[in-house]
């Protein structure tokens, strides 16, 4: 069983163009997150269509922010991956000649709805900006300690 990890990537790129002061090429973008370009492209497509980045051509171009890093909220990130349920159903319908076969999914959609209101309203409470200001201040105290 995976998780799926496109809102950390989303994350993830969106916090490393606010931290940066010129385009970041998908080659870039990709060594940081530790994935491929292809998937790199696919998720700035996203952020892209959502009006959160824009992308240069050319040999010095790449992505870039469009938005104030400040204004941007983990929960708007989050709306873009359409607030899936936080937790996946069964792959396959379960027995409907087994009562918790029949029932359990429908309790769960009810329970995870809930839970997913819970996670976009702590989401709302941070930004991208407050991501990109951690990161810069974790780097430092490293570089500090070592």
């Amino acid at each position: 069983m995976s998780t799926n990890s496109h809102y950390t990537t989303l994350i993830h790129i969106l916090t490393l163009l606010a931290i940066s002061r010129k385009p970041q090429s998908s080659s870039v973008l990709a060594e940081s997150i530790n994935t491929n370009a292809v998937t790199v492209r696919k998720m700035v497509g996203i952020l892209r269509k959502a009006g959160y980045v824009k992308t240069i051509p050319g040999s010095r171009g790449g992505a870039v922010l469009l938005k104030d890093a400040n204004q941007i909220t983990l929960s708007a990130v989050y709306a873009l991956e359409k607030n899936k349920l936080p937790f996946g159903l069964h792959a396959r319908k379960p027995s409907r000649t087994c009562p918790v076969g029949r029932n359990l999914q429908k309790s769960l959609v009810d329970i995870y709805s809930d839970t997913g209101r819970l996670i976009v309203q702590s989401l709302s409470r941070f930004t991208i900006g407050d991501l990109a200001k951690e990161m810069l201040l974790r780097d430092n105290l490293r570089e500090e300690t070592q």
